[in-house]
């Protein structure tokens, strides 16, 4: 009798298990994670006031495995100096040449990174932060950095798997906005 009361609370508890393993493979189904697809993007909230010093965070997603980057971004010099790029905490940490360009003459930052061997793994996340000053005074000042269609032969925007020989990839791009609030 005993015997009979332990085989029925074990088959309660392989049910009970059973029936957990299903709810959690029915809410995977129902929940799919969401679908990674070749971008750049840049924050659309960043809120500073005309003489701030102030990180744009620029972000890529990939589906393959990446062995380059390259992203032109432009702004307004009325309101935005650039002064630096940095890649700390970057997706791209291990790349061995991070390369970046600021002009005095055209108001455009070049954003690279290249790693043939170690390349960037299909995901998401941070490539670098733009640093930047802002000035001017107009009131609520919305502005946009966005990425020209064209810079020159090699230096446009666009992923390279590791080969570095395929096709260029020209990932969705989506534009940063800041507003500048006046004093």
């Amino acid at each position: 009798m005993e015997s009979n009361q332990q085989l029925t609370r074990v088959a309660a508890i392989a049910g009970i298990a059973v029936a957990a393993v299903i709810l959690l493979q029915c809410s995977k189904a129902t929940n799919p994670e969401p679908s990674l697809k070749n971008r750049v993007y840049l924050a659309t909230d960043v809120e500073v006031t005309a003489g701030d010093r102030f990180a744009l965070p620029v972000y890529f997603e990939n589906t393959i495995d990446l062995g380059a980057i390259n992203i032109p971004l432009d702004y307004d010099t009325s309101y935005l100096r650039c002064d630096s790029i940095s890649f700390i905490g970057s997706r791209v940490n291990n790349f061995l040449i991070f390369t970046y360009g600021l002009s005095d003459t055209t108001p455009r930052i070049l954003i690279g990174a290249i790693d043939s061997a170690a390349g960037a793994p299909p995901g998401s996340g941070l490539i670098a932060n733009a640093w930047f000053w802002a000035f001017g005074f107009d009131p609520d000042t919305v502005l946009e950095v966005w990425s020209p269609t064209s810079v020159h032969a090699g230096l446009n925007l666009g992923f390279r798997d590791t080969s570095l020989t395929g096709t260029p990839i020209i990932p969705e791009f989506e534009a940063g906005k800041i507003r500048v609030k006046a004093h």
